[in-house]
């Protein structure tokens, strides 16, 4: 056999070696959600809809603690909130987004106060991208 076809033969063989491990990777990135999953909602400290797309419903559970339910399971998607602060207090606190276990199309909001671990009611802005 000569050196070309060694070298081509094993670089062929690397190739579909290193192709099987990485279909059978353990971490593999999930398939995506179908287009147009993606959601946005304004809520008021009350845990009232002010304003989105695809929100079905929103609750507010506790203190600093909210669901808003969109129209599609979303538990593949990336999140993200923010604390709608105000001219006198523009960073009133903070903001955890996750999302719901057992329910893909909720997304789980908990609201702080500055510099506390205490829950806190503050009205927040979600995005979710699919």
């Amino acid at each position: 056999m000569s050196m070309i076809r060694l070298v081509s033969a094993v670089a062929a063989t690397a190739i579909v070696f290193a192709a099987g491990l990485a279909s059978a990777a353990p971490n593999a990135i999930p398939s995506s959600p179908p287009v147009g999953t993606s959601g946005w909602a304004v809520v008021n400290a009350s845990g009232r809809v002010l304003s989105g797309a695809n929100v079905v419903r929103t609750r507010h559970l506790d203190t600093g603690s909210y669901t808003v339910e969109f129209n599609s399971d979303v538990s593949q998607c990336a999140y993200s909130g923010t604390i709608a602060g105000g001219v006198k207090n523009p960073f009133p606190g903070s903001i955890v987004v996750a999302s719901r276990q057992h329910d893909g199309a909720k997304v789980h909001v908990a609201t702080f106060g500055n510099n506390s671990n205490q829950r806190v009611d503050y009205k927040f802005h979600l995005i979710v991208q699919c």
